[in-house]
């Protein structure tokens, strides 16, 4: 199993349209990929500017596929136009009863504008 976390850092004008539409989005895209198997978000409690997703696939092949998806990049997109500076990206392997903490994450920052060559 893989977990990938992801942390946005979007303006004040976002968060409407992150919960509403976005996020919604997202999860109708992903919910049929293979190998997928869930996703939630969240924000951060002391910085109301860094929006969380929190995503698990079966193997780090079926993370690929999805990545590989046209509509991957398309829905990375349409948050451009909110962005206030880099978004990171960390994955861990694990298994299914491992417990992950802050402290097992290496974070990669993406910079913008994004594209697949430095993208995850």
């Amino acid at each position: 199993m893989i977990s990938i976390f992801v942390k946005h850092y979007l303006n004040s004008r976002a968060v409407d349209y992150f919960n509403n539409i976005w996020f919604p989005a997202v999860e109708e895209a992903i919910s049929s990929q293979q190998g997928f198997i869930s996703i939630e978000t969240f924000i951060e409690h002391d910085n109301s500017a860094c929006m969380n997703i929190k995503l698990k696939f079966s193997s780090a092949e079926a993370l690929d596929l999805w990545v590989q998806q046209a509509i991957h990049d398309d829905l990375v997109h349409r948050l451009d136009d909110y962005r206030i500076s880099a978004w990171a990206v960390a994955t861990v392997e694990h298994s299914e009863t491992d417990l992950i903490s802050e402290n097992d994450l290496q974070w990669t920052n993406i910079e913008l504008p994004y594209n697949e060559k430095n993208g995850v």
